[in-house]
């Protein structure tokens, strides 16, 4: 609920939260800190959801938490007051735990024109779940796949990718705060990458601790003392401090744009989404 909108609920604290709170989840569970970035940025994708929308979802049930898979593998087809889509979607993380899905596709559009891919919001009735989350990485955000046949999506219940690139989605009449103004695509890519950070700053912590308790067969002192496994503890936590503070600017840097009300140049939001995925990297080299 950080990133809610306070009339619904919430707290409509500013989204960069969402990955302070992942990075420290992540020292305990990956997991945990997974889906907690996920639902949480669901539920800010909400917020750009018409008025209408919103009050369905969180009239009903403020705590209403909703799941994904944004991959664009569902067919669309226009009918009277919306689409009917159909398809079957992996990796929807904490789906369980949710009352709706944001599913991805594309919907037909007249020759020329150019591709139309929007985010689906589907009530629970509407889709299976299916138990196929069998792994050894990030086991219990159980990541299993989801499946619609034929059922109905009224227009309200849809949000365009390009109203979120372009930071103008109709809910932002209701939200028009610069919480909600950030581009769709900076907000998501750091729920993904961010607890590669906590996980890698957890697996840190377990070896610097069980140094203090062995002994180096190689100089036979503590292995607390080793000059080579500090200066290695010492490169991790460089690297890993370098991506935490790399995030926390780019954020800065894009607040600043959105309070002043102008747009966050492309160039700069190319480098912040290069930023994300090295994150990732970065943390599987410590």
């Amino acid at each position: 609920m950080s990133v809610q909108p306070k009339q619904y609920g919430g707290y409509g604290l500013n989204p960069s939260v969402i990955y302070d709170i992942q990075i420290e989840l992540g020292r305990g569970c990956a997991s945990t800190a997974w889906v907690f970035g996920v639902l949480s940025v669901h539920t800010w994708q909400l917020a750009l959801f018409p008025k209408e929308t919103q009050d369905e979802v969180w009239g009903a049930n403020p705590r209403a938490l909703v799941g994904s898979s944004y991959m664009p593998v569902g067919k669309a087809e226009w009918v009277d007051g919306g689409v009917k889509l159909t398809g079957h979607w992996s990796f929807s993380s904490g789906c369980d735990h949710c009352d709706w899905t944001f599913l991805g596709g594309f919907v037909p559009t007249e020759a020329g024109a150019p591709p139309d891919m929007r985010t689906f919001l589907l009530p629970r009735k509407d889709y299976q779940i299916l138990d196929n989350w069998f792994v050894t990485g990030l086991k219990a955000s159980g990541s299993k796949d989801v499946k619609v046949e034929g059922a109905f999506v009224p227009h309200h219940h849809m949000h365009k990718f390009s109203d979120g690139f372009r930071s103008n989605s109709p809910g932002n009449e209701v939200n028009p705060g610069p919480e909600y103004r950030y581009p769709f695509g900076q907000i998501h890519v750091r729920s993904v990458s961010t607890p590669a950070l906590g996980a890698a700053l957890c697996a840190l912590d377990a070896f610097t601790d069980w140094t203090k308790t062995r002994v180096s067969q190689a100089t036979g002192g503590k292995s607390s003392d080793d000059f080579s496994s500090n200066v290695v503890c010492a490169e991790a936590a460089a690297i890993l401090d370098r991506e935490i503070l790399t995030l926390r600017r780019n954020f800065d840097e894009m607040w600043g744009y959105l309070q002043k009300g102008e747009p966050i140049p492309v160039d700069r939001r190319v480098r912040f989404r290069y930023d994300s995925a090295r994150a990732v990297s970065a943390a599987f080299c410590t």
